[in-house]
């Protein structure tokens, strides 16, 4: 299965609240006037903006395994590297909110809009992960469809650069995967152009592979924090 698939704008679209909440806007702030109506602009000009697509396409463990193990610089305690051996199947993935919007925000930031600016960043990263678990749900139908998952299965997408997956990874998996269908490119550093894309594997299984009790030397530098109530998120659905 490899596939090209234009992400509805609405599965991606943030309320403002949201975009408040990630903001880190503290509740007695987040009904101010002026930062709702910021809010609902950056809502308005994402919708305007947003040019979701995603490019999925499955692969085998053995496969796999070689764009995992990379330039050999993951930590020794990669979280992927215990989970995707019991996965019931697997598929690379990238997603992009395309190139309108990072451009949008580079020009409020010149232009001294600091706080649309903020807001529509914001947006736009909400956006891009909202992206990323509408391929899951994707993936995760698709595999219902042609009776491939086991009990009360889950999806969900890791990336390089997170939980020990070192971000050199990317080579072998835009070789393997090639975003550049969908407009997305690779730099040098690894990082993506649009800069709002997101890449990594889909890895379906029951809810319990997912499951991480310890935590890792490199939870402690991770600023996203979102692991436990993303799973949480799929198996109270």
């Amino acid at each position: 299965m490899r596939e090209i698939i234009d992400i509805p704008i609405s599965a991606v679209t943030p309320p403002a609240t949201a975009i408040l909440v990630a903001q880190g806007v503290p509740g007695d702030l987040a009904y101010r006037p002026d930062l709702v109506m910021a809010s609902e602009s950056a809502c308005r000009f994402f919708s305007t903006l947003v040019a979701p697509r995603g490019i999925l396409a499955e692969i085998g463990k053995d496969d796999f395994s070689r764009i995992f193990a990379g330039s050999g610089l993951n930590t020794p305690a990669a979280i992927l590297e215990v989970i995707y051996p019991q996965a019931d199947a697997l598929a690379l993935v990238a997603v992009t909110s395309g190139p309108q919007i990072s451009e949008k925000i580079t020009a409020l930031f010149a232009a001294g809009d600091f706080v649309l600016g903020s807001l529509l960043d914001t947006a736009a990263s909400e956006g891009t992960d909202r992206a990323s678990r509408y391929m899951e749900t994707y993936y995760h139908h698709h595999l219902t469809a042609h009776g491939r998952l086991s009990h009360s299965p889950t999806v969900l997408c890791y990336s390089p650069g997170y939980c020990g997956w070192h971000i050199s990874a990317q080579r072998g998996l835009f070789q393997a995967l090639s975003p550049e269908k969908i407009g997305i490119t690779l730099r040098e550093s690894f990082l993506m152009d649009p800069l709002k894309s997101v890449s990594g594997v889909l890895v379906a299984g029951p809810p319990g592979i997912h499951v991480v009790t310890e935590l890792f030397p490199y939870c402690g530098e991770c600023r996203a924090q979102f692991c436990r109530s993303r799973l949480q998120d799929k198996t109270d659905q």
